[in-house]
């Protein structure tokens, strides 16, 4: 299976796109994208939801865990019902926001929760 880094090296050479003006547009250093490309660090979080946006992919791609050589059946496309746990369990936006959540540290999940709150004021209420 290829890894995150090879994943990434080989969508950048697809665009036809250089270290440094990947680097230059996710504002980091090229050695960033060096060391990403090497496995030497692997992107997270908003990093990689940025590379994804960068080579018009899914982080699930990127992290290996969708295989985009099988097409997605007839069933992707048609509604389905709401699992009994719940609608997360069906909005692949909520599965990777809680995948990467995981991951974060206590200081970065309450900053992300107080730019909710500010951002969604009026569904969360008071704010609180």
């Amino acid at each position: 299976m290829e890894s995150v880094g090879q994943r990434i090296r080989r969508l950048r050479k697809k665009n036809k796109m250089t270290q440094d003006s990947v680097a230059a547009q996710l504002n980091v250093e090229r050695v960033t994208i060096s060391r990403y490309e090497s496995d030497a660090m692997t992107p997270r979080g908003a990093r990689l939801v940025e590379l994804a946006k960068l080579f018009d992919c899914s982080v699930d791609y990127l992290l290996g865990v969708e295989d985009p050589s099988i097409p997605a059946g007839p069933e992707e496309h048609e509604p389905r019902a709401e699992p009994a746990d719940g609608p997360a369990e069906s909005d692949p936006d909520l599965r990777m926001i809680a995948r990467i959540r995981r991951d974060m540290s206590e200081e970065d999940r309450q900053r992300m929760m107080d730019i909710l709150k500010l951002t969604f004021t009026k569904e969360f209420g008071d704010g609180k």
